[in-house]
């Protein structure tokens, strides 16, 4: 991300984006969340065992949960807005 050539108030919006992040991920409630796609990927792992093997539709289905909650989507993107808003912060530095 080219940081030089965005305004001043779209930094402002990356500051902010960071600033949620770190909520986030020290709130109590994050645990949760995690747990919660944990017990997703377990849940549609067994789920994906007892299939039908002739029922490919759900087998996909099954894959693509696994696969989406098992990387772990939303502390991918948290890491991304992150990066975001700590580049945003070098760019405030640089412009001081």
């Amino acid at each position: 991300m080219d940081l030089l050539n965005i305004q001043d108030s779209e930094i402002a919006n990356k500051l902010d984006d960071l600033y949620r992040v770190h909520k986030i991920e020290e709130s109590d409630e994050w645990a949760v969340i995690r747990e919660a796609m944990r017990r997703v990927v377990d849940k549609h792992t067994e789920l994906l065992v007892n299939c039908v093997p002739t029922d490919s539709e759900m087998i996909m289905q099954h894959q693509q949960i696994i696969k989406l909650y098992g990387e772990g989507f939303i502390p991918s993107l948290l890491k991304a807005l992150k990066a975001e808003g700590e580049q945003a912060i070098e760019e405030v530095n640089a412009r001081l």
